[in-house]
């Protein structure tokens, strides 16, 4: 069987929410299955020396806000940018750790707390900093790391053809 697809993302980025919406059917397409793997921006944002695209300089942050809604219509995909931005995705990425456990939905935001949860996120996010991420959503393809939604479609030649 192939090498899943490591798919590397936040809940607070609209660029990560876009890709998640289209990297499992494009992965199966090409008969693979997609790892997810959550981040948290802030740490990875911090360990690389950046910082979030709505606050950089004025213009890129005004761009940036204009680029997700497009972006988003061009996919088809909804989305409604949120009123407070960027928002905090701690809670919702370790649930998705523990989403594996099976656990319903008040023990999930329970189990969120425990330390076991918060230490497997956190190093998740080691890791990614330790493979060179510095944003997501990043996706790694056969040891190759695609950054950006935008992709998407050298992924999709990647998986057809193979290296270019």
């Amino acid at each position: 069987m192939p090498n899943p697809i490591d798919f590397y993302f936040d809940f607070s980025s609209p660029y990560s929410f876009l890709a998640a919406e289209q990297i499992e059917s494009l992965a199966a397409r090409h008969g693979r299955t997609v790892v997810f793997r959550p981040i948290l921006l802030g740490a990875v944002f911090k360990a690389s020396g950046s910082a979030p695209l709505t606050e950089q300089y004025g213009p890129k942050a005004k761009y940036s806000q204009h680029d997700f809604e497009r972006s988003a219509r061009f996919a088809g995909v909804r989305y409604r940018h949120p009123s407070k931005f960027p928002i905090g995705a701690v809670a919702a990425s370790r649930a998705q750790v523990a989403q594996s456990l099976g656990i319903d939905g008040r023990a999930l935001m329970e189990g969120a707390q425990e330390p076991a949860i918060k230490d497997a996120l956190r190093r998740q996010v080691e890791d990614a900093v330790a493979l060179g991420l510095f944003g997501a959503p990043t996706i790694v393809v056969d040891g190759e790391t695609f950054w950006g939604n935008d992709r998407l479609p050298q992924i999709e030649r990647w998986l057809a053809t193979g290296p270019f």
